[in-house]
């Protein structure tokens, strides 16, 4: 029985792009799903490994802390998305 050791970089750098694909170049939106991502994977890691792992998502843009809500809420001219709604690629306009 051979104990294979996960390749984190690697792990990390593809729920990078995934979070990246789809968010319509929206930073915010790749943020969230990215922060979800990690924080899925280091909820199920011992915790001796969740330091090193975290120092790794850091690098391609992870924040330990996380953007207070009710600051990114405040602005009622951005859809969810953190675009203006008039500029929403995604039609958010098409729903206020």
């Amino acid at each position: 029985m051979t104990n294979k050791k996960t390749d984190y970089p690697h792990l990390i750098e593809t729920l990078a792009k995934q979070a990246h694909q789809g968010c319509g170049l929206s930073y915010e939106l790749f943020s969230r799903r990215f922060q979800s991502s990690i924080d899925n994977l280091i909820e199920r890691l011992p915790e001796e490994e969740k330091g090193s792992v975290i120092a790794i998502a850091v690098k391609h843009g992870y924040e330990r802390e996380q953007p207070d809500e009710d600051c990114r809420n405040d602005d009622e001219r951005c859809c969810s998305h953190g675009i203006d709604f008039d500029c929403c690629p995604a039609g958010c306009a098409d729903y206020d």
